[in-house]
């Protein structure tokens, strides 16, 4: 049984699958986006860089409109604890129209990076659902507005 099937996540999570192409250039509005990330994590340029691997003036670069090397994708993931597709996307590495189903930003995308570093057995499985079942009904039980 595939752990994510439930989540709707739907993509790959292979460097070798990524679009190449020849442009230097991240999307419109990559750099804004990726400062906004570091500064969300309560990381500076310098700090982000540092945990990345590369140094500050290559993440100042990224921050200016230029496009991370593919080969950083997921440690740029991995350090922002979001999804590798959508930070692939984000990047202009992948086509727009693959998305995840689930918002990366939101309290369920965070999860989904932490879910695949997972190492998956049926009884971690079952044990995580039964949490996740547990919280559905501990919630539907509370007023609302608690």
């Amino acid at each position: 049984m595939e752990p994510l099937s439930y989540l709707s996540v739907h993509v790959s999570s292979t460097i070798t699958s990524m679009e190449r192409t020849s442009s230097r250039s991240a999307p419109e509005g990559f750099g804004a986006w990726l400062l906004s990330q570091i500064k969300a994590r309560g990381m500076n340029q310098t700090e982000f860089a540092a945990k990345v691997g590369v140094k500050h003036p290559t993440v100042s670069r990224w921050v200016s409109g230029r496009r991370p090397e593919a080969e950083l994708i997921e440690r740029i993931a991995d350090v922002l604890v979001l999804d590798y597709d959508f930070v692939a996307t984000k990047a202009g590495y992948r086509p727009r129209e693959l998305t995840l189903e689930v918002d990366p930003e939101s309290p369920e995308g965070q999860l989904v990076p932490l879910i695949r570093k997972m190492r998956w057995t049926d009884e971690r499985l079952e044990q995580f659902k039964a949490e996740l079942e547990f919280w559905i009904n501990f919630d539907a039980k509370r007023p609302s507005g608690t």
